[in-house]
């Protein structure tokens, strides 16, 4: 399949779902960074406490941010596929991460 888009975003298949992973995870980020700015940015605004809670908003921010970053270099390696259309060098790749049987 040659569709021009990179690897993460290629178009939906049967066999291949990482897309959808891709995606969902780029969705929930974009939506999460959009709440935690806003609440950061009224509580500078309407001058509330600056505690303890904004700094846990903003250290889940950055959680959120590495563990798509994960996702999405998981999808590179093969994550969304079925394991038999995996080549042995990316699932041995991708297994790296996966719990041992």
């Amino acid at each position: 399949m040659s569709s021009g888009l990179s690897k993460p975003f290629v178009q939906y298949e049967k066999d291949n779902h990482g897309s959808s992973a891709t995606i969902t995870a780029l969705v929930s980020v974009v939506v999460m960074l959009y709440f935690v700015v806003t609440r950061i940015l009224l509580a500078v605004r309407l001058e509330r406490d600056r505690g303890f809670e904004h700094g846990l908003s903003l250290l889940a921010a950055v959680i959120a941010i590495v563990q798509t970053y994960t996702v999405v270099e998981a999808v590179h390696h093969g994550l969304g596929k079925h394991q038999a259309t995996l080549g042995e060098t990316t699932y041995d790749r991708y297994a790296m991460v996966s719990p041992s049987p």
